[in-house]
């Protein structure tokens, strides 16, 4: 019996949309966003469901809630690829998730991962400590802010994930 192999941050993301991705600023967004929008460790805060739809609707978007695992989610397909986009929020921490499943194959993890596992081949030195930050929202304003920007990061993926030859897709 062999032993299991050691997943990688590119394996679980998907190695061919992290290649792309290297070719993007969606790492450098993702991180710029967690430096503007750091944990602040004496204070907390956090938002109702309500507020939260109500930010949403800010930016156009309206999510299907599902009250399990307090997550706003968003599906589309695109080109044979079924998305999931979403969220939690951990008091003031934004936790945006991607995946993409097709019958090849799947890409994609949270937004943390996928930023870490981009970074880890265009430079591994410029990983940033911590290694899996979160934008963290103390204001209606802030959390709208980095809800429009995880949707802007989404349409990088997005368009990311149209470039993957069907054969080529990492499972």
């Amino acid at each position: 019996m062999e032993p299991p192999t050691k997943r990688t941050y590119q394996d679980l993301a998907g190695k061919e949309l992290c290649a792309l991705l290297a070719q993007t600023e969606f790492s450098n967004r993702y991180y710029a966003m967690c430096k503007l929008h750091p944990l602040r460790i004496h204070k907390k805060f956090s938002f109702s469901k309500n507020e939260v739809f109500q930010i949403l609707a800010e930016i156009g978007q309206t999510p299907v809630w599902d009250s399990r695992d307090r997550s706003y989610s968003f599906n589309l397909t695109l080109n044979g690829w079924s998305i999931h986009r979403g969220f939690v929020l951990q008091h003031q921490a934004v936790e945006f998730g991607f995946s993409a499943h097709r019958e090849q194959g799947r890409a994609g993890t949270n937004y943390t991962g996928i930023a870490r596992a981009t970074i880890e081949l265009i430079d591994p030195a410029k990983i940033p400590n911590p290694p899996f930050p979160r934008p963290n929202c103390y204001s209606h304003d802030e959390l709208l802010e980095v809800l429009r920007e995880c949707f802007q990061l989404s349409d990088l993926l997005c368009s990311a994930l149209d470039k993957i030859p069907t054969q080529n897709c990492s499972v």
